[in-house]
């Protein structure tokens, strides 16, 4: 066997013998250990031979002082690293055990907290449920203190005799003549002195109009316009039944609907049996002699003369049907009345600047088409 040869396993574990074992010690263990796997007495075992060789292999290394001496500083070196390596296997083993630990520590500290938040978002929960209850009983006490509050203008409302308020924008009157026919209504000032009679004018609303004819631009006005907006419906419906009337200082005055067609305002108060009573009734139906009152006579319609509401608002006991007992309608709407002023001057300024503008252009084509016809 060379010298560089060597086993895979330890030969004192091969022979069991221990380290420091002499020869003749070795040499038994061989004869005891070879006898059992000799070839001759294992014919039928292929791996006889095999490991009778391993046996006679570790004898004579452990028989070689050299040799054992290698065999013995291997060994030990082994036998170091598997102290080393069992070392750091109780270490790695304790780290493993400490991790675990500390592993099962987080899960019950998480654990602990996810309960306690669980916890905390129930109660959150109950709070905001409980809110929820108190505001739906808030809601529903002044929901029931509105019904009241409704009801009770309805049966006020209910008492009082039909009524109606207009906005001013609603029914204006053009009125248009030629100067060469009526000189003497050549400014605004005389136009004004001439309608005031027949009712209060909204001065700030009048648009007013001389026009040149348009074949000879530079020669005296001879066409002029106005769009009048009476504070009244009655006294712009008697203007218009006015218009061309000498009696009543109109001749050759044609005065009519601004927008081209009576307004809704008046179909509306003409339904309601509300235009008027008395001679006002009969002029405005057209069996009267006049269909304008006296300058200063007191107007005798059922209509308010205040023209501070600037919206059509009918009676709200006429929309709805009557309700005997507590179950009546619910009005579908809540105002206040300061914001619906407020909202109300604004729309009003928008809405007459815009009437203004619309009127003015309307006049214009018209006085156009006129001129070219």
């Amino acid at each position: 066997m060379a010298a560089s040869a060597s086993i895979p396993v330890n030969p004192y574990e091969l022979l069991g013998v221990p380290s420091d074992a002499r020869d003749d010690v070795i040499n038994k263990a061989f004869r005891q250990k070879s006898l059992k796997v000799h070839p001759d007495r294992n014919p039928d075992n292929p791996e006889a031979a095999a490991k009778f060789h391993e046996l006679k292999q570790a004898q004579e290394l452990l028989l070689d002082p050299v040799r054992r001496a290698e065999i013995d500083a291997s060994v030990k070196k082994r036998q170091q690293h598997a102290e080393q390596y069992a070392k750091a296997d109780a270490k790695r083993k304790r780290f493993m055990d400490e991790l675990d630990a500390s592993e099962r520590s987080f899960k019950k500290a998480k654990q602990m907290s996810d309960i306690e938040k669980r916890k905390k978002e129930e109660k959150e929960a109950a709070l905001k449920e409980q809110g929820r209850k108190m505001r739906e009983e808030r809601e529903g006490r002044a929901a029931a203190s509105q019904r009241e509050a409704r009801e009770m203008e309805l049966d006020t409302l209910a008492d009082k005799p039909e009524t109606v308020s207009f906005d001013p924008q609603e029914a204006p009157v053009r009125v248009k003549y030629t100067l060469p026919k009526r000189p003497d209504l050549s400014t605004q000032e005389a136009l004004l002195a001439l309608l005031k009679p027949f009712g209060p004018i909204d001065e700030s609303c009048l648009i007013f109009t001389l026009k040149q004819p348009k074949d000879k631009p530079n020669a005296p006005p001879k066409f002029a316009t106005a769009i009048v907006v009476f504070k009244k419906v009655e006294d712009a419906f008697g203007v218009v039944g006015a218009s061309g009337q000498e009696s009543r200082g109109m001749k050759n005055i044609e005065i009519s609907w601004a927008k081209g067609e009576e307004p809704s305002v008046i179909k509306t108060l003409r339904e309601k049996g509300l235009l008027g009573t008395g001679k006002r009734q009969e002029s405005v139906t057209g069996t009267g002699p006049s269909s304008v009152p006296a300058a200063n006579q007191p107007s005798q319609s059922t209509i308010p003369a205040s023209s501070s509401v600037r919206t059509l608002v009918f009676n709200v006991a006429t929309y709805l049907p009557t309700h005997q007992g507590p179950n009546k309608p619910n009005l579908p709407f809540s105002y206040d009345s300061k914001s619906i002023s407020d909202f109300e001057s604004v729309t009003l300024m928008r809405m007459r600047q815009a009437e203004r503008d619309r009127l003015a252009k309307e006049i214009e084509e018209a006085e156009n088409n006129e001129s070219n016809a």
